[in-house]
């Protein structure tokens, strides 16, 4: 009974400590945001707060960058610098801003808040970025996307707005949090705060999900975050299936190597351990659930 007890507490904390891996809570906030998103990792974050008549606090920041970036651009930078900023700043690579409205705010309030912050650009595009906000209500999101070529794209309470094809404003609207005068310094500081916690280029990432489709020198998988996966095997990739273990550069009876469709169909259920170096997927090792 006592063992019993014991093993379903570590299964229990084994659980809760994966869900924790895969959230980051923003510390002055209290806002909780995904590690992942879509193919993207979040670097950190920070609370935007606005003083008027008292201070209080408008908005939580989640800033998300490519993995692709993060293994090609990004990956000489360790530690804050003046160019990880600029990177971060203009490089053009797709990133995100992600706002989460931490109380209701008026559609007059907000769209004079953010022209107050953009003060200097275009008049025409400001107006046109600025007509994308509605009444905000706690808990909403806006997603301030860039784009191949900067272009702003923009995702107002799950509603995509036009996107802006305008590189020098989208480098202002991300020069808000990370460019040499944003408008707060802490945000600033926090967007990089879980730098050390992205993955390095070559590192060994996992995944879940079901085997939509199979090649003969690869496989393609949704995750259970309903990401599609799509992976390559090479001869150190490793399969757990049929009750043994299969090493792609194990040659067959009859001198040839094996192919993954011999060991995965579609629709199995898988746990994949792979890495990506640069949008490749390379998978590692396939358990076959």
């Amino acid at each position: 009974m006592h063992r019993s007890i014991a093993v379903a507490a570590i299964v229990a904390l084994g659980v809760a400590g994966a869900a924790s891996a895969q959230t980051w809570t923003e510390p002055k906030s209290g806002a909780v945001f995904a590690v992942k998103k879509d193919d993207m990792t979040l670097l950190g974050g920070g609370l935007r707060v606005k003083k008027m008549v008292f201070t209080f606090k408008a908005y939580a920041i989640g800033f998300y960058v490519s993995d692709a970036a993060l293994a090609g651009p990004l990956a000489a930078y360790k530690t804050p610098s003046p160019e990880l900023f600029q990177a971060l700043h203009t490089g053009d690579f797709k990133k995100e801003a992600l706002l989460r409205f931490m109380r209701d705010l008026s559609q007059s309030r907000i769209q004079e808040a953010m022209r107050e912050a953009l003060a200097g650009a275009e008049p025409k595009v400001l107006d046109q970025f600025i007509s994308y906000f509605p009444e905000l209500k706690e808990g909403q999101e806006c997603a301030l996307r860039w784009a191949p070529g900067g272009t702003l794209e923009t995702v107002m309470a799950g509603q995509s707005k036009p996107p802006i094809a305008d590189r020098a404003f989208t480098e202002r609207v991300f020069g808000l949090y990370v460019g040499p005068t944003p408008i707060q310094e802490d945000i600033k500081a926090g967007v990089v705060a879980r730098l050390a916690a992205a993955p390095a280029a070559g590192a060994v990432l996992e995944a879940n999900g079901t085997v939509t489709s199979v090649q003969p020198n690869g496989f393609t998988m949704t995750d259970t975050n309903g990401k599609e996966l799509v992976l390559t095997a090479d001869k150190d990739t490793q399969i757990l299936a049929k009750g043994a273990s299969h090493k792609m550069d194990q040659l067959k009876a009859n001198g040839k190597p094996p192919t993954v469709g011999e060991f995965l169909a579609a629709q199995q259920q898988v746990s994949v351990r792979y890495v990506d170096n640069a949008g490749k997927l390379t998978v590692r090792q396939v358990n076959v659930r």
